[in-house]
Parts: structure tokens; C-alpha cells; sequence
């Protein structure tokens, strides 16, 4: 009875932190794709018609893209800091220890879910991509 109640404890925890880091993440993804990293997506596109605006510079794109990764790396710190002073429900039943679930960390959740609403940098990294013929 008690491995049957270990794995049930151990697949609740699994959905309650991918949920958990869901939400976190979604809503500072959506902040940070909002208010941090901005794009005028016309520089970006192939549709551009205007001939007095400036391509975006490569070197200043490349930088810029450093730096948001940067940004990036702190705000994942941050989703899994508050994601652990979250407490699980069900810690210690049979000896359940949340911090040895890889999930807990939330690292592969955290990223896939970040990337896919970071729109701008997107088109960023596409144009840059396009730029250097990766």
C-alpha cells in the first residue's frame, strides 16, 4: 500500500508544479515580453517599404539579445525561488520528499513555457539569424 501512495504523492506533485510554474511563468513572460524586450516588428520584416529607415544594427541586435538572455536567467531565477517557498501539500506522506523531484526544479517547464510567449525576441533572433545566414 505504501508504494502505491508514494507514486500517487510523487504524480500529484508532478501536476501541481507544472501547473504552479505555469502560471508563474506565463505571467512574467507576458511582463517581460511586454515591457523589457520591445521590437518595432516593421525594422524586422522583409516587408519593410519605408527607404529612410535604418536597418537595425547587427552588432547592437547581437548585444541586445545578449542582454536580454541575461534578463532571461534572472527572472528564472526568480520563478523558481517563489516556486519553492510554495509548499507542497504533501510533503513527507511515506517519506515524500519534494526536493528530490526533478520537476521541483522546474527548469525544462520554466523555459519551454517562457520561449514560446517570447514573441519579440523571436522576431529578433530570426532577423538576426536571417542577418548572419544561419
Amino acid at each position: 500500500m505504501t508504494d502505491y501512495l508514494y507514486f500517487i504523492v510523487e504524480k500529484i506533485a508532478v501536476v501541481y508544479y507544472s501547473i504552479l510554474y505555469f502560471i508563474i511563468t506565463f505571467v512574467l513572460s507576458a511582463i517581460v515580453n511586454k515591457y523589457v524586450i520591445y521590437t518595432n516588428n516593421e525594422n524586422f520584416t522583409n516587408n519593410n517599404n519605408h527607404k529612410n529607415e535604418e536597418e537595425p544594427n547587427t552588432y547592437l541586435l547581437f548585444l541586445e539579445i545578449i542582454f536580454y538572455f541575461g534578463i532571461i536567467g534572472l527572472v528564472f531565477n526568480l520563478i523558481i525561488f517563489i516556486g519553492k517557498h510554495i509548499p507542497f501539500p504533501f510533503d513527507k506522506i511515506e517519506k515524500f520528499d519534494i526536493r528530490k523531484l526533478k520537476e521541483y526544479q522546474g527548469g525544462i517547464i520554466i523555459s519551454t513555457i517562457f520561449f514560446i510567449f517570447q514573441k519579440n525576441l523571436k522576431i529578433k533572433l530570426d532577423y538576426l539569424a536571417k542577418v548572419l545566414y544561419i
